[in-house]
């Protein structure tokens, strides 16, 4: 079995391919493009000499223009030095009144203009041109004194831009080869450094199976790889916080269960005795025991109710979104909390009789209430506050007490599954109404908050408000 391709490898591979591809890409679209430049830049000099020409050959007498003549040459001259080509002028006949032609090049011919004239060159403008046999080759009419036409016939040699051309040429392989071994020199660096921190995190990753979720993860820079290790990192911390949650709900429950359990067996073996023996029993012992058996079985069935209600909000159970009128729900549920809190000689006090509508599931709100009532009484103290009322376009529910509050601490804390707060800890209780009291918020696009109070402790329910009107 052949072994896989490493990442070092691939990335090199990847740069290798990138730089020649960009290189050849390069290569092919440059020299053309040079040429057809550098060619273009020779029959615009020709055209501009052409034109300068022009005026030239008009401001001559017109005696000038026969066969030879000095006044002729002498501007055909000015014109070769000028382009430093080959330059010719011919009567309207074809017939040469100035030949020249460039050191180290051959002659021209005889019928050199009906050579010319046979390219059938492109018209561009007021002049004929065009590239033949490495060669820019302008023709152009100059009107003379006299109203014939001559015609200028210049040629310059492609020499110089074959040469340039050719020298970029020679150059691109070499320049092919230095971007081959930088992009060579990049990939290996970047490579070792990528693999020294993959390699880092592999170990890591290795470390938590062997050493457990206590082995911190190294994140190092915010790029990719570091993005990645953070996130290996998060999730162990939260790996980490939710066994530690764990651990404090079987240390928790161990001791919430072993008493409810203990005293209602030591009950039920009472009982039991009691029925065996077939003795008269006294109504009001056996309605103590029965009492006793009743409180230790609800706080049971209170914790069954607690995981259920969290497993539902883990679950993701779905709630519906149906038009709420919140004074009313409250209303349902104030005979209980008032119930409850008088026979702790505590009062309920609920304020907002208008109408105050949300959008939300109607049994979850009820058992977010309880869950706030019920916190209050078993940690608040004097009179529990209850307000329905809207903020903006939101529908807010405020509960508050007069007991102790929240540290700020605690406010962080207490929405935490099997945390509780300062007050909490010498009740019996699990820590799960507040965190469950959350998670339904949540579950219906609301929040529930502790913010700061000035006295007491001030919790807040904010769901999505409805509107009767639409």
């Amino acid at each position: 079995m052949s072994r896989p391709v490493g990442l070092r490898m691939r990335l090199v591979l990847a740069l290798l391919a990138t730089s020649l591809v960009t290189l050849g890409a390069s290569f092919a679209t440059l020299v053309p493009s040079l040429d057809h430049r550098l060619e273009r830049d020779r029959l615009n000099e020709l055209r501009v000499v052409a034109r300068t020409a022009r005026f030239a050959i008009r401001g001559l007498p017109e005696n000038v223009f026969e066969r030879g003549t000095a006044g002729a040459r002498r501007v055909v001259l000015d014109l070769q030095r000028r382009t430093g080509g080959h330059v010719a002028l011919f009567l309207p006949d074809g017939t040469p009144i100035v030949v020249t032609a460039p050191e180290g090049h051959h002659p021209a011919p005889v019928d050199e203009l009906q050579q010319v004239r046979d390219m059938h060159l492109p018209r561009v403008t007021d002049v004929r041109e065009g590239v033949r046999d490495g060669e820019a080759i302008l023709i152009s009419g100059v009107q003379r004194p006299g109203g014939d036409r001559l015609i200028l016939v210049m040629r310059k040699p492609l020499d110089d831009t074959r040469a340039a051309a050719d020298t970029v040429r020679r150059a691109l392989p070499l320049a092919l080869a230095v971007g081959l071994a930088v992009a060579l020199l990049v990939a290996l660096a970047l490579s070792r450094s990528l693999l020294v921190r993959l390699r880092r995190l592999r170990e890591d990753a290795r470390a938590l199976g062997s050493e457990g979720l206590r082995h911190r993860i190294e994140v190092g820079p915010p790029d990719e790889v570091g993005e990645v290790a953070g996130a290996l990192e998060a999730m162990r911390s939260r790996l980490v916080a939710e066994e530690e949650a764990r651990q404090a709900f079987l240390a928790t429950a161990s001791h919430e269960l072993r008493t409810p359990l203990a005293t209602l067996q030591a009950t039920l073996e009472l009982m039991d005795e009691d029925v065996q023996r077939a003795a008269p029993v006294d109504p009001a012992v056996l309605h103590a025991r029965a009492a006793s058996a009743l409180r230790q079985t609800h706080r049971l069935t209170g914790l069954a109710t607690d995981l259920l209600d969290l497993s539902r909000v883990d679950g993701e159970a779905p709630l519906s979104a149906d038009p709420l009128e919140l004074v009313e729900c409250v209303a349902m549920v104030r005979d209980d909390a008032t119930e409850a809190l008088g026979a702790a000689g505590r009062t309920l006090e609920v304020t907002g009789a208008a109408p105050v509508h949300a959008r939300a599931d109607p049994a979850a709100v009820r058992r977010i209430l309880h869950v706030l009532l019920d916190n209050a009484r078993a940690y608040g103290a004097g009179t529990v506050r209850l307000d329905v009322a809207r903020d903006g376009g939101d529908a807010l529910v405020v509960v508050t007490d007069e007991g102790p509050g929240l540290t700020v601490e605690d406010r962080d804390h207490v929405f935490e599954r099997f945390r509780r707060g300062e007050a909490g800890h010498a009740s019996p209780g699990f820590g799960l109404g507040l965190p469950i009291a959350r998670g339904l918020a949540e579950r219906m696009g609301g929040t529930l908050s502790a913010p700061e109070a000035p006295r007491g402790a001030r919790f807040e329910l904010r769901l999505p408000g409805w509107s009767p009107e639409g």
